[in-house]
């Protein structure tokens, strides 16, 4: 008791409020979470939303890696600046932290969040590493003629700025089997963290827009989610969701990528932005561009030649560093700056070699009420 009085005292009345805080915004999760047990006022001042904002701010972004393992299952790891590189890299057992599924698909992260999908066992959860919390999705069960197969999905997760509110995206496209060919509706489920509800929209197929790729070729920014897709005349644009009215628009993308060229989404100088990249030539020029306004979009650099090329994937450390996916199937982080590459020690197939860059949250799942409904649009 003496001690946890002379604590309390000391963050009270010893050093200010405001230091005391910049103080314990610096430090990582693992520390913090020993810290709340010092004395009740670091438990209240690390618990306000207050503070776990501003210590999301202040961490350095790290790197969450995807990759697939001989025995049929995802591995996932994090990298820091003290592991890169490293034939160790630090390890997360899902099973450890009371996960009992096997992501194929990884959404985020958002504000260190990120949503794991099984799509073999159909089951869904939010997972935050940091603290080892998950939540389980309950997950609609839609009905759908027997004829109609397993579905693509793509997925967006952002906040909502009006409400702060975490809100999931899932984009299901059907199979109909009797006609070889795409099912004439393409269903969007958006779920709503604060009220455990999905919320359905059904989109006739003339009216939708294909989304090119799942893993990597989409981004979030400022409570809106973007895609890249092709329409039906294999035309590029720019898919974009507001969490806010959950309405849908469309936006230009350059009229400069050829098909020749690929594009990937991803977020550059506080702007969305266009990698450009020729994936068949043996050395790669890489572009830059990003939308400074809505609907103009201006060169922000060219890279290269840059070997054994086969996918940028989006930047790292300010903007500074770029992940790169190699033909051999490594990753690497290539400094544009530099003009250096670092091989990140991780090797994979193109579609199970994934990277998410993201900052330590001490933002807890367990909040909110877990009833579930469904509320059709």
């Amino acid at each position: 008791m003496k001690r946890e009085t002379m604590m309390s005292n000391n963050g009270d009345n010893g050093a200010s409020k405001d230091v005391l805080t910049e103080i314990l915004s610096r430090l990582p999760v693992k520390s913090l979470l020993r810290f709340r047990c010092v004395c009740h006022y670091w438990y209240a001042l690390i618990k306000t939303s207050s503070f776990i904002t501003k210590h999301h701010h202040k961490n350095n972004i790290r790197l969450l890696v995807q990759h697939y393992e001989s025995d049929y299952r995802y591995a996932i790891g994090i990298l820091t600046d003290e592991n890169l590189g490293s034939t160790a890299p630090l390890y997360y057992n899902l099973d450890e932290h009371g996960i009992e599924i096997n992501p194929d698909s990884v959404i985020g992260p958002i504000n260190g969040i990120y949503c794991l999908y099984d799509r073999n066992e159909h089951s869904m959860c939010l997972w935050n590493p940091a603290i080892r919390e998950f939540r389980p999705i309950s997950l609609p069960r839609l009905n759908l003629p027997s004829y109609i197969s397993d579905p693509t999905s793509n997925f967006g997760f952002g906040v909502d700025p009006m409400t702060n509110n975490y809100k999931l995206i899932w984009l299901r496209q059907f199979w109909d089997d009797n006609l070889d060919g795409p099912y004439d509706l393409q269903t969007v489920l958006v779920y709503n963290l604060c009220t455990n509800s999905w919320r359905l929209f059904e989109i006739p197929r003339d009216q939708s827009r294909i989304v090119r790729n799942s893993l990597g070729n989409s981004t979030y920014m400022n409570g809106v989610y973007y895609w890249l897709v092709e329409d039906y005349y294999n035309d590029y644009c720019i898919l974009s969701f507001d969490l806010t009215n959950e309405n849908f628009y469309d936006l230009p993308t350059l009229s400069e990528i050829p098909k020749s060229k690929f594009g990937e989404l991803a977020l550059y100088d506080n702007s969305i932005a266009i990698i450009l990249f020729h994936p068949n030539e043996i050395e790669n020029y890489i572009e830059i561009w990003a939308m400074k306004e809505e609907g103009f979009w201006t060169k922000q650099l060219t890279m290269g030649p840059i070997l054994d090329v086969l996918v940028p994937i989006g930047f790292w450390d300010n903007d500074r560093q770029l992940l790169i996916r190699t033909n051999s199937g490594r990753m690497i982080l290539y400094n544009i700056n530099t003009l250096e590459s670092r091989d990140l020690g991780y090797y994979g197939l193109e579609s199970a070699l994934q990277v998410y860059r993201f900052k330590e949250s001490l933002f807890s799942l367990k909040e909110g009420d877990n009833s579930f409904s469904m509320v059709q649009a």
